[in-house]
Parts: structure tokens; C-alpha cells; sequence
């Protein structure tokens, strides 16, 4: 059976960065994009705070709009901005929170992508600062340990693929104006890219810190004198 493809242009999208106003608690489908006739609008992801803004990347637009068979030529970044209602200076009754969650079981090392996170309400008092809000937070990164499926995602459940393994041999890269120097070293940590790291020159014996580039890779900070 073949699937059907929508074609619409992201709202306020075509001339880059846009402002996207939401009032409720949600962001809906038709908040992102002109819905043709016979879309459903739906539940898309959690609307920021009262007067707070929510950055929504393109990649991420695009893999919104795969998931709902959509298509469109052209998407860019948008800002999500949760306006603040004139008369609400009372408080309101606190309600539930949209979390990303995953829809299977993970275990330590797998990678996670957008097909394996949904939305779950969760009681707002539950919700503190160690759970993930954002999905964008989650894609890419490795499970540290297992988790459960359809519960809510903490930071420490997650982190950046690990490129460079403890006590593997890498090159230390130092750049120093014009000059480009590269030696053998030892990594005497683990870790993923931008990650800083204790390393060992191999010829000298010398500790230094530095950054993963890639996975054979670390670039040594030069000492300012």
C-alpha cells in the first residue's frame, strides 16, 4: 500500500528563522506547518514556559514531517515562543508535563535516534531538574545503562557516544600559530567528541589534557606564556 505525501510550506519558514506563537501547554502539528485540508492536527511536543522561547532545528523539523509523511522543499529553524496571557496573574492549577520517553527498552550502548522516543504525561510534581524535557537532548546520544521503557529519561541516562576508549593509542595534535605538530599518545580516559581528557605523550611520558576530536584524534591546548 502506498503511502501518501502532503505538500505544505513551513509557516513564517521561508525567509529563515521564524517565531512561532503558542498559548496553551502544547505544540500542534498546525503550529509548525500549513496542514492541507484532511490532516489531522496533532500533539507535536511540549510548548516552553510562560514567556519562554524553544529553539526547534530544522533536522528536527524534517524528521516531524517524515514521521507524518509529509514533505516540504525548504524548512529552517524556528523559535516556539510560549506567550504569557494578560490575565493570567493568578496561578493555575498545575497539570501534567509531555516527556520524551522511549517506546522500547534500551541497554548500555545503544545509540538513540528520533524512531525511538514518543511523548508520555507526566504529573508535574514528578518532574524535577534531572529529566529531560527535550527530545533534541536524547537524539544522538548513547544509553549509559538500561532503561526502562515509557519512563521518563534523566540526563544521566544518557551521554555522548564514546569515540576514544581508555588506554587506546591516539594522535596529539598541538597548533601553535602557522605550525601543525602531531605526536603518539595514550588516552587515559574515555571519551566522546569536544570531551576533555587526560592523555599521555608516549615519547616524553608527559600528562596533558585534551580535547576528542574524533576517534583517533585529541587536540592538545597549547600553554599560553
Amino acid at each position: 500500500m502506498k503511502k501518501i505525501f502532503f505538500f505544505f510550506c513551513l509557516l513564517l519558514g521561508i525567509q529563515g528563522n521564524a517565531d512561532v506563537i503558542v498559548h496553551g501547554e502544547e505544540v500542534r502539528l498546525s503550529d509548525l506547518f500549513e496542514l492541507p485540508d484532511g490532516v489531522q492536527d496533532i500533539f507535536v511536543m511540549p510548548a516552553p514556559a510562560l514567556g519562554q522561547q524553544k529553539e526547534i532545528s530544522a533536522a528536527f523539523l524534517e524528521t516531524i514531517a517524515k514521521k507524518h509523511h509529509l514533505s516540504c522543499a525548504e524548512l529552517h529553524t524556528v523559535h516556539v515562543i510560549r506567550e504569557v496571557p494578560t490575565s493570567s496573574m493568578k496561578r493555575q492549577k498545575k497539570h501534567t508535563v509531555q516527556v520524551p520517553v522511549f517506546i522500547d527498552f534500551k541497554r548500555s550502548g545503544d545509540i538513540i535516534g528520533a524512531k525511538d522516543l514518543t511523548w508520555k504525561a507526566v504529573s508535574e510534581d514528578r518532574i524535577g531538574n534531572s529529566i529531560i524535557k527535550d527530545p533534541q537532548e536524547i537524539i544522538g546520544k548513547t544509553v549509559c545503562s538500561f532503561v526502562r521503557a515509557e519512563v521518563p529519561v534523566r540526563f544521566t541516562d544518557v551521554r555522548k557516544p564514546i569515540l576514544i576508549k581508555r588506554n587506546t593509542f591516539v594522535m596529539l595534535r598541538v597548533k601553535m600559530q602557522n605550525l601543525l605538530a602531531t605526536v603518539r599518545g595514550k588516552a587515559l580516559e574515555e571519551g566522546g567528541c569536544g570531551d576533555t581528557i587526560r592523555v599521555v605523550n608516549t615519547q616524553s611520558g608527559k600528562v596533558v589534557e585534551g580535547i576528542v576530536h574524533d576517534n583517533r584524534i585529541v587536540d592538545i591546548v597549547p600553554i599560553q606564556g
